[in-house]
This record gives structure tokens, sequence and C-alpha cells, in this order.
């Protein structure tokens, strides 16, 4: 459940990001940064957030660890997410997915 719960967070996000407004990453970023001073948020980290909306190749070899492909998105982190793109961050936040369950 909690696994559906994060990879529902990050296609989400990328859902939000790509179809809803038309941004790149840096461009979120971008938009981020101004909503949000002080807030961490790099081109890597959109990259990092949105690894679980990717397809999953098993085959796939990587020489890198998962910790520096995938983060996930905390509740604090959703919250500023949301904000920014302008949407009830009750979206993302935890138990979105298992109450349709």
């Amino acid at each position: 459940m909690e696994s559906s719960e994060l990879n529902y967070r990050s296609e989400l996000f990328k859902g939000l990001r790509v179809d809803l407004n038309c941004w790149t990453q840096k461009e979120f970023v971008s938009e981020f940064r101004n909503a949000h001073v002080g807030e961490s948020m790099s081109q890597s980290m959109v990259s990092r957030l949105e690894h679980r909306a990717r397809v999953q190749r098993n085959a796939a070899h990587y020489s890198t660890p998962l910790s520096q492909r995938r983060k996930e998105i905390d509740e604090d982190k959703a919250l500023f997410i949301a904000e920014t793109f302008g949407v009830d961050n009750g979206l993302f936040l935890p138990s979105i997915v298992s109450s349709v369950y």
C-alpha cells in the first residue's frame, strides 16, 4: 500500500508538471524557487522525485545506488510542491490512494 501511495505521488507530480503546466524540469525548479525562497529544489531532484513514474525495466543495471536515483515526496515537500502547482495540498497527503481501496 505504501508503495502504491509513493507511486501515485510521483505520477501526480509528473502529470501536473508536464500535462497541466507544460513545464520542463528546469521551469518547475524556477517556479518552485520563486514561490519558496530558501527551500531546496533542483532539476536533478525533480528527476529523482519523478523516478517512480517512469517505466521500470527490471533487466536494467545501474552503477548508481537507488538512493541517488529516487527520492520520495515527503509531506513537507509535498505541501510546497502543491502550492507551486496551485492545487489543493490534500492531493499529495498520505492515504489518498489507500482510501479508495
